[in-house]
């Protein structure tokens, strides 16, 4: 009977993790089911990974290794790009790498497209107490120095001007 009803079909392999997320689902096809779609797009939070991009409309999943290439349909295969940068990849000459979770970008002479990482919050949390420790907040901080005589217009806009 299994011999009946395997006659005629497709073994189709999928690959899984422990929690029963697709993984893999291997060469037969090239469409991406819908687990490794919602894989691909916690990964990429939902955005183009083209640096500098941000575009969280328009987007399309991309096989890094083509796979009319013989790239597999798999997560450490996918990348997320808007229609614009997916374009430039197919066509532009451009190409990309995924290590891990870092994508990088080569313009179509092969030099890479380095783009710096955005600040972590906590860095950047950081970087303003080290940088407001030492200012002294006291009942006098908010008070100008402005002694109430008018202010010499011409002066204001010509130092204004020329800074």
């Amino acid at each position: 009977t299994w011999r009946r009803v395997a006659c005629d079909c497709a073994l189709d392999l999928v690959k899984v993790d422990e929690a029963g997320a697709v993984l893999d689902v291997g060469r037969r096809t090239r469409t991406i089911p819908p687990a490794l779609a919602r894989a691909l797009d916690v990964r990429d939070a939902g955005r183009c990974r083209f640096p500098g991009c941000n575009h969280r409309r328009f987007l399309d999943r991309h096989h890094i290794e083509h796979w009319s290439r013989n790239g597999k349909t798999k997560l450490d295969n996918l990348l997320t790009l808007c229609s614009a940068h997916h374009r430039l990849v197919h066509e532009g000459g451009w190409t990309v790498e995924l290590d891990g979770d870092e994508a990088r970008f080569f313009r179509p002479d092969g030099t890479p497209l380095v783009w710096p990482k955005p600040p972590r919050v906590e860095d950047a949390v950081a970087e303003l107490e080290n940088t407001h420790a030492e200012l002294a907040i006291g009942a006098t901080t908010g008070l100008t120095r402005w002694d109430g005589r008018t202010p010499e217009y011409d002066w204001c806009v010509a130092a204004a001007c020329c800074e």
